[in-house]
């Protein structure tokens, strides 16, 4: 089953300074388990065909064992991959950030109810969850999307096991 797979020991012995090892242990543990299993699923959902081409795993294995300035530094990261698709990717696209599948958290806010909804909850000092966390530190998060998200869910957990607490 699944949790056999968790169980499983490493194919080797990581060295956590080691940039080779932590891409390693990312293949081995972290894409199988959790990003192939939410790609496949939001595909599925949406009834689309999805390639992994560089997960090939000849092209892995190469991949991880360039050396270390070939992969990142300072300032970029997929410094090889950036450089040899310089003829076939428009600059844009070679030089943007990652981004993954973000759910627009922040145009949830910009409907009245839910927003009418969090500010009672999250402008009261008197809420439950303000006997945790600090009142003024959490203002500051009221416009950043994913974390307002995350404190008004904190919020409702509080005010629901409250007498747990």
């Amino acid at each position: 089953g699944i949790t056999q797979d968790y169980q499983q020991p490493y194919s080797f012995k990581a060295d956590k300074n080691s940039l080779n090892d932590i891409m390693r242990t990312d293949l081995e543990k972290f894409v199988p388990g959790n990003m192939l299993v939410k790609s496949d699923r939001m595909a599925m959902a949406n009834s689309l065909e999805v390639r992994t081409p560089f997960l090939d795993i000849d092209f892995a294995e190469f991949c991880i064992q360039l050396p270390d300035q070939l992969k990142i530094n300072s300032e970029n990261d997929k410094i090889i991959l950036r450089e040899s698709m310089e003829s076939y990717w428009t600059e844009t696209i070679r030089n943007r950030n990652k981004q993954g599948f973000g759910l627009g958290i922040g145009n949830w806010f910009k409907e009245e109810s839910l927003l009418k909804f969090s500010d009672e909850l999250l402008k009261d000092k008197n809420q439950k969850i303000f006997d945790y966390i600090d009142f003024k530190a959490a203002q500051k998060f009221l416009d950043k999307g994913q974390k307002h998200w995350n404190l008004l869910q904190l919020a409702l957990w509080a005010n629901h096991h409250s007498k747990f607490l």
